[in-house]
């Protein structure tokens, strides 16, 4: 990571339950390779992960500088279709995805799907945060697959 006396990392963040994510990239002193909403799991061999938020804050602080070796995960989508062939519960689906996204510290969403008897769930966040939740997911998503067949 690269680091300016003056201005600082040029990159605006927030702490996640796994790590520091990426809001902005500023030009200078810039970031190669660096994207929007990429998290940074890992500073000067020190995780970041599973902390409060707080303290993920304040151990990014302690560690942060100019030369600082980091770990990168890259922000990814997972996006699947629930067949509603007999009207699922869309606001029971709603409720259950935003209690899911906040247990796991992602971003999810329903949007119809391309057929009126399709429901797209769309799921983003770290790369590790989309692995580790994948089969919740896919238990919950069975349960009103059963549900809506």
């Amino acid at each position: 990571m690269l680091a300016h006396v003056e201005m600082g990392g040029g990159i605006d963040w927030h702490a996640s339950w796994w790590g520091m994510v990426v809001d902005g990239i500023n030009e200078e002193p810039g970031h190669p390779g660096l994207r929007l909403r990429d998290c940074l799991t890992e500073v000067n061999g020190t995780s970041l992960k599973e902390l409060e938020l707080e303290d993920c804050e304040q151990r990014f602080a302690d560690l942060f500088g100019d030369g600082c070796e980091v770990i990168v995960e890259p922000h990814v989508e997972l996006a699947g279709l629930l067949t509603n062939e007999t009207g699922i519960d869309r606001t029971s689906l709603q409720a259950d995805l935003e209690r899911f996204a906040n247990d796991w510290g992602l971003e999810i969403g329903i949007e119809d799907g391309a057929k009126p008897t399709t429901i797209r769930i769309v799921m983003s966040g770290p790369q590790s945060a989309i692995k580790s939740s994948k089969d919740e997911l896919q238990g919950l998503m069975k349960f009103y697959a059963e549900a809506g067949s």
